[in-house]
């Protein structure tokens, strides 16, 4: 970003974005589905968004960059896990899987009592 923002949840600030500062990694690494604060410039602000499906393409175009993504994602991950759990069956997975996994595993919403599964999954 340029100029200042501020990254509120439930109406409080949690951070403070300054030039240069991100947001949203998170769910560009696919550890979350939907992002929980609300960034809100506090200065004029431009921002560049890289959508996830073209994260994932540039990838595969320079997999010589995948190392540093897999780094930061189970830095992120293993916090997440923590707080959320995780699948058993996993526990023992190299942490190369686990990226994997994440990487391309789609993510989905369900309201209360409304089944999870797609048709046919």
């Amino acid at each position: 970003t340029t100029g200042k923002a501020f990254a509120m949840i439930d109406g409080k600030v949690v951070e403070e974005l300054v030039p240069g500062g991100v947001f949203g990694e998170l769910t560009l690494l696919g550890l979350v589905l939907l992002r929980v604060a609300t960034v809100v410039a506090a200065t004029y602000c431009s921002c560049l968004e890289m959508p996830r499906q073209k994260f994932l393409e540039a990838l595969e175009k320079h997999p010589e960059e995948t190392d540093h993504f897999e780094q930061l994602t189970r830095l992120h991950a293993s916090k997440l896990a923590t707080e959320q759990g995780t699948w058993r069956f996993l526990s023992k997975a190299s942490e190369r899987l686990l990226y994997y996994i994440n990487l391309h595993s789609t993510r989905e919403s369900t309201r209360p009592r409304e089944w999870a599964s797609r048709s046919g999954v």
